[in-house]
């Protein structure tokens, strides 16, 4: 990946939902990046006409736990195997990983923060109040808001029942 923020990466969304914070979970990752594509669709869309590498999401598949991005997952994996984003197996039992920029990712988050302006500051405060959120609440957001992502969830049941 390249140091010279002018020209952005696709790889770069990651950082954008990732920003400064340390995500528990890649559950948690996933469904980050699906709520900011749904909620802040004019956010990204004008964010987007101004740095055409950091056009959103838009490939969410209903998986085992909602709404599931491909793209995601991959951009990820670039910015791991690019020492921007790290990787730490949080629990072995559950196979589940703890995800944070690396000192390089905070390098290159701060470039893109200072290099795009006011979109990315908007949608910066709006990850950033994602990132608070239980991640029971977060999953019942999106299980009652869009049924349609939750059809193969493996756990669609523990939200249904709340209904």
């Amino acid at each position: 990946m390249d140091s010279d923020v002018t020209q952005f990466e696709s790889a770069d969304r990651a950082l954008v939902i990732i920003s400064d914070a340390e995500i528990h979970g890649s559950t948690r990752l996933q469904k980050y990046g699906f709520l900011l594509s749904k909620q802040y669709k004019k956010e990204l869309s004008n964010l987007a006409s101004n740095c055409p590498g950091l056009k959103f999401y838009d490939d969410w598949e209903p998986l085992w736990y909602g709404p599931f991005s491909r793209s995601l997952q991959k951009d990820v994996e670039t910015c791991v195997s690019g020492g921007l984003i790290s990787e730490t197996l949080a629990d072995p039992g559950l196979g589940s990983y703890r995800y944070a920029p690396t000192l390089k990712g905070r390098v290159r988050w701060r470039k893109i923060l200072d290099a795009s302006g006011k979109e990315i500051r908007d949608i910066h405060e709006k990850v950033s109040n994602l990132q608070s959120m239980r991640l029971e609440r977060l999953l019942e957001e999106i299980y009652h808001a869009y049924p349609e992502y939750t059809k193969h969830s493996t756990i669609k049941d523990r939200f249904s029942q709340n209904s």
